[in-house]
């Protein structure tokens, strides 16, 4: 009795306190089993709920959103999602069926690539052509990982590789590779032996990584050509673009030849990089500081403490992993407090508005499709502000209250 008395009293100050407002109190005639308002939907709050706000509607293991730039459809994410956009269309199934359709193409070619993993990928492109995968038995592939041509049979016991002009043929992959076009030449057999060969770059090692040396043509007139040495693990000597590189107990302990003070390292335990465009100071895993014209980041145990922050300042960082983590990016701050609250704020003016979630489980900042289908099971409270109001949701939604254009409305959930 006298906890049904303070609840009245509790809703009756809140009144009073908007008094100036015109004001509503909505109590759903079946508590938390059902509610239907204002595009908002429940069932057993909060194991079954419907938002069909801003063309969104999201269960909990179903969201579906439309606007101009793309259609997006999750189902127990990221177990199953498909994307609608003007110029592709994606299918992803389990992580083992992947389907992408390019459309909208200038010269209306046809462009398509399916894919079971980890066995079967074709695709069909009427300026590449069609290709066929069946791993490892045979393959063709047309314009993938930057190669022009790919093909195999019985992988890895043959493949060819097309780049342009440039054929390999593989046997026994990646031990034996020989090929070229008509200004390159290019020979391997792993781990004994390799040579490549252009127009203006030579290399060839022997019993890699134990000896190789190098040599590279870098002026216009064939004059200046860089020559490197290296003698695993011993001894390196590199000549580069920015200076000459001595190496002892290599590539542990490296200092440039002439220029000590602009880089020196004992690798992995300090290293120190001092050049006009980029600045580096490291120490082990401790402290890491790199500055450049654009930014500047700073590490301390990493990856635990990091900053960040560029030029302008209009993009800044702080994360104390897990306990705390800041995010600052043009107008928008966002910080949180793992695992307790997460704050979101964006906007001046009209424009302004911020977000407060307690509890915060999860560590990512950004908004993500998990976060929005399954971060009300934990949440204890969401909080939402513009300049025209505001928005509260207490103990998984059990509980609202809400202003907005001179209306103050309180929503109460019998248990």
């Amino acid at each position: 009795m006298i906890f049904s008395v303070r609840y009245i009293l509790f809703f009756f100050i809140i009144i009073l306190l908007y008094s100036g407002t015109e004001t509503e109190i909505y109590s759903s005639d079946y508590g938390i089993i059902y509610k239907n308002e204002n595009g908002y939907t429940h069932i057993l709050n909060p194991l079954f709920q419907k938002f069909d706000l801003q063309n969104e509607i999201r269960y909990p293991f179903f969201r579906k959103t439309e606007c101009d730039s793309e259609k997006r459809i999750e189902v127990l994410y990221p177990f199953y999602y498909s994307i609608n956009r003007p110029d592709c269309d994606e299918r992803q199934l389990f992580g083992i069926f992947n389907f992408t359709n390019y459309k909208n193409h200038p010269d209306g070619r046809t462009d398509k690539d399916y894919s079971f993993v980890p066995l079967i990928f074709w695709g069909i492109d009427d300026r590449e052509g069609t290709y066929f995968v069946f791993l490892p038995v045979y393959g063709n592939l047309y314009d993938k990982f930057g190669k022009d041509e790919i093909s195999f049979f019985l992988f890895p016991l043959y493949m060819k590789t097309r780049y342009k002009d440039e054929v390999i043929h593989n046997y026994l992959f990646p031990l034996i590779a020989s090929g070229g076009d008509s200004k390159s030449e290019i020979l391997r057999i792993f781990p004994f032996y390799y040579r490549k060969k252009t127009e203006k770059l030579f290399e060839k090692s022997i019993m890699w990584p134990f000896f190789s040396r190098s040599e590279e043509i870098v002026s216009k007139d064939n004059r200046k050509t860089l020559r490197s040495l290296r003698i695993f693990p011993f001894y390196a000597d590199e000549q580069r673009r920015d200076g000459d590189y001595r190496s002892y107990l290599y590539p542990l302990i490296k200092f440039k030849r002439g220029g000590l003070s602009e880089y020196f390292a004992i690798l992995p335990f300090f290293e120190r990089i001092n050049f006009p465009e980029y600045k580096k100071f490291s120490a082990l895993l401790l402290y890491n500081k790199i500055i450049t014209p654009n930014y500047r980041q700073t590490f301390f145990l990493y990856p635990f403490i990091k900053e960040f922050s560029n030029k302008e300042n209009t993009e800044k960082s702080f994360c104390f992993l897990p306990f705390y983590k800041y995010v600052k990016k043009k107008e928008t701050v966002k910080w949180q407090l793992f695992p307790l609250i997460k704050y979101s704020g964006t906007g001046k003016g009209i424009e302004k508005k911020f977000e407060l979630n307690v509890l915060a489980l999860d560590l990512f900042l950004d908004e993500t499709s998990i976060e929005k289908n399954y971060a009300r099971f934990w949440r204890l409270m969401n909080y939402y502000k513009k300049n025209d109001g505001y928005k509260l949701e207490l103990l998984f939604n059990l509980m609202g209250f809400e202003k907005k254009d001179n209306k103050f409305r309180i929503t109460v959930f019998r248990r």
